[in-house]
């Protein structure tokens, strides 16, 4: 069989001349900004919010080169996928990257998925978690265009954010930045940085913060006893309210704690990009050491990381039946 996978994450600009065209984008998919409105003025009120943000965004793409991390990272995500199918079975897969917000952009991939004729798609959102305003944005898209995987040929991966392998991932990358410890033999103290989303969405029965806080739970049984661990949530935009605590919140309480060594993880983004290199590295750093807190660790995100890229692996596989388990569920860890 001839299989398309695709890989769909947001995407960002790749210049400083893509930033307000990325934006727009972001704020026009009512899974963003969900409020009723025809499209002209959801248009209009999308191109106003990405004018009132564009200098600072800019300014954060200046100090990442004038580009996110994620786009190149999600192509080097696709092809590390591509080796371990190409491994797998003697089925011939394509994979390719697909962004909801930027080139490519989805609609784009997916029309040249569909000319091409394959056997079987298998959509892979890279939020591990649910949310309607990520995954949900993937499954408005298929639905506008009446695909869904109930047709035999299409379908659609995602909530895995407590897989087995993802947890041991996690881990893994937490473990080996704490041999990097400047206080070896004092207990440490780990944050995980999720992205926030407005607390309307929880009310409304949105799953995120749930499904984060038991892979939390899973994360902390591989992690040595004695760390103490923290959940806070990031990247808020605009008045309403959303998850608490907040990041930068939770970084003064643990500086006047007198923490004087932090990790914090970024959970949830499975690739770098402007809110793990620049929020969390930059801005999250400074704050942390003007609080006080005198070592500051950032721990990159999954990206090709080899547990992941087996964790991707095994959900394409699960789909066409190919995907065998360990012997023993240990072996995963090892």
């Amino acid at each position: 069989m001839n299989i398309a996978v695709i890989l769909g994450n947001m995407g960002g600009p790749n210049s400083l001349n893509e930033v307000e065209a990325f934006l727009t984008n972001i704020f026009r998919d009512p899974a963003i900004i969900d409020i009723p409105a025809p499209a002209v003025f959801r248009h209009f009120l999308a191109r106003k919010i990405a004018a009132s943000r564009l200098e600072e965004s800019k300014s954060i793409y200046q100090k990442l080169d004038g580009k996110t991390p994620l786009n190149e990272l999600a192509e080097q995500q696709a092809q590390a996928l591509t080796r371990l199918l190409g491994k797998s079975t003697e089925h011939r897969f394509t994979v390719y990257t697909a962004m909801r917000y930027w080139r490519p952009l989805l609609k784009d991939v997916w029309a040249e998925v569909r000319q091409k004729e394959y056997d079987k798609i298998i959509f892979v959102s890279m939020y591990p978690f649910y949310s309607t305003t990520t995954t949900g944005s993937f499954e408005a898209f298929f639905k506008h265009i009446n695909h869904h995987p109930a047709d035999g040929q299409f379908h659609f991966v995602d909530r895995y954010g407590d897989e087995a392998l993802f947890v041991a991932a996690i881990a893994e990358q937490i473990n080996d930045a704490f041999e990097n410890s400047i206080s070896k033999d004092r207990p440490k103290h780990l944050l995980f940085s999720a992205h926030s989303i407005p607390f309307k969405r929880i009310r409304k029965g949105d799953p995120y913060e749930q499904e984060v806080r038991r892979a939390v739970e899973k994360i902390k049984a591989l992690l040595p006893p004695d760390v103490h661990t923290y959940l806070a949530f990031q990247s808020k935009v605009g008045p309403v309210k959303w998850l608490s605590p907040a990041t930068d919140e939770t970084i003064r309480g643990l500086a006047a704690q007198k923490v004087e060594e932090l990790f914090v993880y970024p959970l949830g983004f499975v690739a770098d990009n402007s809110e793990t290199v620049y929020e969390i590295g930059m801005l999250y750093k400074e704050l942390a050491e003007a609080s006080s807190i005198r070592y500051f660790h950032r721990i990159e995100a999954l990206n090709t990381h080899p547990r992941y890229m087996q964790l991707l692996e095994k959900l394409v596989l699960n789909k066409i039946g190919q995907y065998k388990e360990p012997l023993q569920k240990e072996d995963i860890y090892e």
